[in-house]
């Protein structure tokens, strides 16, 4: 396969618009017919969907396959065309198309012409990009390294590994994903504004078995309204007879919950409480009030004792 520059002018004697799955076997069928091709991408790599969106995303409806990631299919299709040497032209759109059957004449927005006998149109919805929530600041969320803000994508799943993962939709990608990321994210929710899913029916199964059993979480009907950065601090509480020491803050972190209805909450564990407060909540302010929490605790530490 031959990336090809900008700005000239080519022939060939099949124009094929979109470098997907279905644009990359048309090549392969082209080539055993003997017919020479040049393919036009808007991304800069082949592959679609499957290379931008999902590369390591499980398909499980491709003929002879009971299973392949994105990647690999791409991968299997470059190497299936590989012996016909296809032009493919990445980067750029169609703008312009001219002729008649037997003599087009495709102008790209990178400058290129290229003539063609025939024209195969596989771009499958088109051109596309991310779908942005009308949320405010998205876009400080949106620059967030790996496996944290807001991402429209997975790349690598390894950059959700032990993370809390927030999924907004109800279709094939959202429900797929969120099957996938269970077996390695500490927690999964589905955000979704129905409580019907648009995704096959075979995964709407595997997702609810998940629900059923604890793993993912459906929220819905409900949809995303805004986005909060919540920086919390942990306190460690040791106890002393019918007393408690708040340590100083010992630990900052991120967390990606918004929760309206709590400034705190506490784990018992290896014989203390941990409390996890948002920032605001001082240690001053958590001491002042630690006659309430006190209680509490003891309440729920009789429970766990006894």
């Amino acid at each position: 396969m031959t990336v090809t520059g900008r700005s000239k002018e080519f022939s060939t004697d099949v124009a094929i618009i979109g470098a997907g799955p279905v644009g990359l076997f048309a090549v392969f069928e082209c080539g055993m017919l003997g017919m020479s091709c040049r393919v036009i991408d808007a991304l800069e790599d082949i592959g679609g969907q499957c290379t931008a969106l999902y590369p390591e995303k499980p398909i499980f409806d491709i003929p002879g396959q009971p299973e392949i990631s994105g990647a690999e299919l791409v991968r299997s299709l470059e190497a299936q065309i590989a012996p016909f040497d296809p032009h493919v032209h990445l980067n750029q759109q169609v703008i312009e198309l001219d002729g008649e059957p037997g003599a087009f004449s495709l102008t790209t927005s990178a400058g290129n012409i290229i003539y063609a006998k025939v024209i195969i149109v596989a771009a499958g919805v088109g051109a596309f990009g991310p779908k942005h929530p009308p949320l405010e600041n998205i876009e400080d969320f949106e620059r967030a390294g790996p496996g944290l803000g807001v991402k429209y994508m997975v790349r690598e799943m390894k950059d959700f590994a032990g993370k809390r993962v927030v999924i907004a939709g109800g279709g094939d990608s959202a429900v797929d994903w969120a099957v996938q990321l269970s077996s390695i994210a500490a927690k999964i929710h589905v955000v979704h504004r129905r409580a019907k899913f648009r995704a096959m029916d075979e995964s709407v199964r595997r997702l609810n078995v998940l629900v059923d059993d604890g793993i993912i979480e459906l929220v819905t009907p409900y949809q995303l309204e805004r986005l909060e950065k919540v920086i919390m601090v942990c306190y460690r509480v040791s106890w002393l007879r019918n007393s408690m020491v708040v340590n100083e803050p010992s630990m900052p972190m991120y967390c990606c919950l918004s929760m309206d209805c709590r400034k705190a909450w506490a784990r018992y564990t290896n014989g203390a409480w941990v409390i996890r407060a948002r920032a605001s909540l001082c240690s001053q302010r958590l001491q002042r009030h630690q006659g309430q929490v006190f209680m509490r605790l003891a309440m729920l530490q009789h429970t766990l004792v006894n």
